[in-house]
C-alpha cells in the first residue's frame, strides 16, 4: 500500500471536474445566445416577409373589390339573384344539419 495521503490528488480531481464544468457551463451559454440570436433574426425576417405579403394580399383585394362593384353596378338584377341563389344555397346546407 502506499503512505501517500490521497487528499491531494482528490482536490485536484475535484477542481479539474470544476473546470471542466464551468468551461461546459460557458459553452451551452455561448450557444444558447447563438440560437436565440439566430431566432431573433428569423422571427424579424418572418414579420418582414408576412408584412410584404399581407401589403401584396390588401392590393390584390381591393382590385377584387373594384371588379365586384363595377359588375354588380353593370348587372344589378344578375347581382340580386345570385345573390339569392347563394343565400339559399347556404340555407339549404345549414337546415341539413
Amino acid at each position: 500500500m502506499s503512505d501517500q495521503d490521497p487528499k491531494p490528488a482528490a482536490e485536484t480531481a475535484i477542481r479539474r471536474a470544476r473546470e471542466a464544468a464551468g468551461e461546459t457551463v460557458d459553452t451551452i451559454r455561448d450557444a444558447a445566445g447563438d440560437v436565440a440570436a439566430a431566432a431573433q433574426d428569423a422571427v424579424r425576417s418572418a414579420g418582414r416577409r408576412a408584412g410584404a405579403a399581407a401589403e401584396a394580399l390588401r392590393g390584390q383585394g381591393g382590385d377584387v373589390i373594384d371588379v365586384i362593384e363595377r359588375t354588380v353596378a353593370d348587372n344589378p338584377w344578375s347581382s340580386v339573384l345570385i345573390a339569392g341563389a347563394i343565400g339559399f344555397g347556404l340555407a339549404q346546407l345549414l337546415r341539413r344539419r
